[in-house]
Formats: C-alpha cells, sequence, structure tokens
C-alpha cells in the first residue's frame, strides 16, 4: 500500500505526459503556382490560420508542413496576389496546391517638379 502511495504521483505524471503524444500528426504537402501563368511561386508564406506554424514555399513553390498543432485552414500569402485559404483534415496526410491569383493597386497620377534654387556660395576664411 506504501509503495502505491508513493507511485501514483509517478503514474498520475505520466498519464497527462502520454496525452500530449496523443495528438495525430498532420501533414501537409502540396505546390503554390501563379494563376494565370502556371509558374510556380518561390517564397509564398503558407500557415495555419490562427496559429503560429508555417512556412515558405521553396524555388520550385513546394512545400511541407508536419505538425501536431495544426489549424483547421491553411492560407497561402504573397505580396502582390490575394490570399487563399483553404480547409485541411486534421490528423491526416494530405496533398494542398493553391492557384493564387494577381492584384494590382491603381494609384493617381502625380505630378513632380524640380525647382532651381538660387544660392550663392560664401567663402568663409578660416582664423589663425
Amino acid at each position: 500500500m506504501y509503495f502505491l502511495k508513493q507511485l501514483s504521483p509517478f503514474l498520475f505524471g505520466l498519464l497527462f505526459y502520454s496525452m500530449g503524444f496523443a495528438q495525430e500528426m498532420t501533414k501537409v504537402r502540396g505546390k503554390v503556382i501563379d494563376a494565370d501563368t502556371k509558374e510556380p511561386l518561390p517564397f509564398v508564406n503558407v500557415t495555419f490560420l490562427n496559429t503560429n506554424t508555417g512556412t515558405t514555399t521553396d524555388f520550385n513553390g513546394k512545400f511541407q508542413l508536419e505538425t501536431k498543432w495544426a489549424g483547421e485552414e491553411l492560407q497561402a500569402s504573397f505580396v502582390g496576389y490575394i490570399s487563399l485559404v483553404k480547409k485541411i483534415n486534421l490528423g491526416s496526410n494530405q496533398t494542398i496546391n493553391f492557384e493564387l491569383k494577381t492584384t494590382s493597386v491603381n494609384l493617381q497620377e502625380i505630378i513632380v517638379r524640380a525647382r532651381k534654387k538660387n544660392t550663392k556660395t560664401k567663402i568663409i576664411p578660416q582664423w589663425p
């Protein structure tokens, strides 16, 4: 009985420690391409929404994520493109490909004028 009382905190801690390993791994791989040209997009941010887990695509537009702390949605975002979000299946291996569409911002025209400023150069003598 005494031995069981000594062992119970250890078993209790082991139970909670092992619960952390009960979560299943979510593995997502895929490719991000331009929707118009079908060219791969390097350095695109690919993240699970509402988490700190993510990666960037390589030179060929490919990415791979493997984590226990995945979100239910995966987002691909890149400057000059509209961000895209897709749902994923938690705890499984899957391939998710993105086709990002370009976006543009129209700015108003501005005119830059240069003026010649009349300045005289003044030579200041040095004191000995």
